[in-house]
């Protein structure tokens, strides 16, 4: 199933907030239900895929990880692992976290936070001509587009444990 071809848009990892809104409730108007008067097993389906496909896309880390899973970079059967110089860069990171857990201090942990923010800041302005590439037809930098998407995502994990 093709999300961007149900919402009749052009595979990106930069995509127009506002156009994507407007291709959802176009897409959603001719496939809804209520539309077709009939209670259609195939218009039910299709008005699902609408709107998984509006959910999926309208959040830039899971249209991400859409696009490399339709790109063949992400599967179930791939081992994927964090590059090995950035675990390396999270060795001050972690030791942090971990003289957290064993002395909470509120000042240490806003630093943390901040340094979790401005490195999620960097991977993404780093990866930003790479993604600008895919959306002009280059598919030649996915890799460091994957190496962005498991940088950010491990960096999503640390953030989720500082909640």
């Amino acid at each position: 199933m093709d999300y961007f071809k149900i919402l009749g848009l052009k595979p990106r990892f930069e995509v127009d907030a506002s156009a994507l809104k407007k291709a959802y409730y176009r897409a959603s108007r001719s496939t809804h239900p209520d539309h077709h008067g009939v209670d259609n097993d195939d218009v039910m389906l299709r008005s699902s895929q609408v709107n998984l496909a509006y959910k999926i896309l309208r959040n830039k880390d899971s249209r991400v990880q859409y696009i490399l899973e339709q790109e063949g970079l992400i599967t179930e059967d791939k081992q994927l692992t964090v590059p090995q110089d950035f675990l390396m860069e999270m060795m001050d990171v972690n030791e942090a976290l971990m003289d957290l857990q064993m002395d909470p201090d509120a000042a240490l942990l806003e630093k943390v936070k901040t340094q979790i923010t401005d490195i999620q800041e960097e991977l993404s302005q780093s990866a930003q001509p790479a993604m600008l590439a895919y959306d002009a037809g280059d598919k030649s930098q996915l890799d460091a587009v994957l190496s962005y998407y498991l940088r950010s995502k491990y960096l999503s994990r640390i953030g989720q444990k500082l909640s």
